[in-house]
């Protein structure tokens, strides 16, 4: 990547227009790209973070027993066999 700009300046002080201008073209569009892929690359890492610490969040939470809370309060009677737990929905919750 580094060797491109070289071979772009030095083919400029060779006067090769015919090779010079459309190489130089194409290092400008690749330099105007670079801010957006950094910054896809850096939403994804934002996704991936966020996916990890959801997952963490739902397996701490069923640890301390987040999942009988329902069955303490007095909302439910048993706790629900099948269906979402409470620390499962609070990890997909923190996720979005």
């Amino acid at each position: 990547m580094i060797l491109v700009p070289v071979i772009v300046s030095a083919l400029g002080a060779l006067q090769l227009d015919a090779i010079t201008r459309p190489a130089t073209d194409m290092l400008a569009k690749v330099m105007e790209m670079l801010p957006a892929i950094f910054s896809a690359g850096l939403l994804l890492l934002a996704v991936v973070i966020g996916r990890i610490v959801a997952g963490l969040l739902s397996n701490v939470l069923a640890a301390v027993g987040f999942d009988d809370l329902p069955v303490k309060l007095g909302l439910a009677k048993t706790a629900a066999e099948g269906e979402r737990s409470p620390s499962a929905l609070a990890g997909k919750l923190a996720s979005r």
